[in-house]
């Protein structure tokens, strides 16, 4: 799996390019932000961040392994 520092994610902050990282895993959601049920706004607010503590408190582990695969691309280093 490819391997992403901080500061290479946090270059992808925009609608045209999205990432983040939740517990060391890092996903492009470029794809899922017009598919967020919470709309697409809250996710680029932490576009480039690490978003683990604000997914964590509102979603339940399972989403990660339903929905979570398709847009992860590596890991955090």
């Amino acid at each position: 799996m490819k391997e992403f520092t901080l500061e290479e994610v946090s270059l992808h902050d925009t609608i045209e390019d999205a990432w983040i990282i939740i517990n060391n895993h890092v996903y492009d959601i470029t794809e899922f932000l017009n598919e967020h049920p919470g709309g697409k706004n809250i996710l680029l607010k932490i576009a480039g961040e690490d978003a683990s503590d604000y997914f964590n408190e509102l979603h339940q582990p399972l989403i990660l392994e339903e929905y979570g695969e398709k847009y992860k691309i590596g890991i955090l280093i």
